[in-house]
């Protein structure tokens, strides 16, 4: 069962160190936590993530490549104590007014779905996140968020 605490040390545990420390440096200062919404009796959970901060064992994980000025946005649905599939979309939006849509793909740990995406950026900046989350039984979630990132 993954709950809100565990979803804030997955968080941690995406920034700590899991291998060699990246060459150019982490591009952000602290860990932020989840932003977190009900739909209907699940719990969402959407953190963004500077890929130049993940260790190497999670980039591989989620299949992405640390670099700096890119952002790593994962979403989870989770109901009763387990994950459950769900439809992820949305776009993102930086302090310049630049906007991007956001490619989700289902990664999955064992049998628990997560939703991942890239994101460009040029830190430091700030990031409003716009999602849009369904389930299988058709309810919908409309999640709005901000992050900063760091130099």
């Amino acid at each position: 069962m993954i709950d809100r605490a565990t979803t804030a040390l997955l968080a941690a545990a995406l920034l700590c160190a899991c291998g060699a420390p990246p060459a150019q440096g982490p591009d952000t200062t602290a860990a932020d936590p989840p932003a977190t919404a009900m739909l209907g009796d699940a719990e969402v959970t959407a953190t963004l993530v500077p890929t130049a901060a993940l260790g190497a064992a999670i980039a591989s994980r989620y299949g992405v490549e640390r670099r700096r000025g890119q952002v790593l946005v994962v979403v989870a649905l989770r109901e009763g104590g387990h994950a459950v599939p769900a439809r992820v979309q949305g776009r993102v939006r930086d302090l310049r007014g630049v906007s991007q849509p956001l490619e989700f793909r289902e990664v999955r740990a064992g049998d628990a779905p997560e939703y991942v995406a890239l994101v460009r950026t040029t830190p430091p900046d700030t990031l409003r996140v716009a999602l849009e989350i369904a389930d299988v039984s058709g309810r919908r979630l409309a999640l709005e968020f901000h992050r900063d990132i760091g130099p």
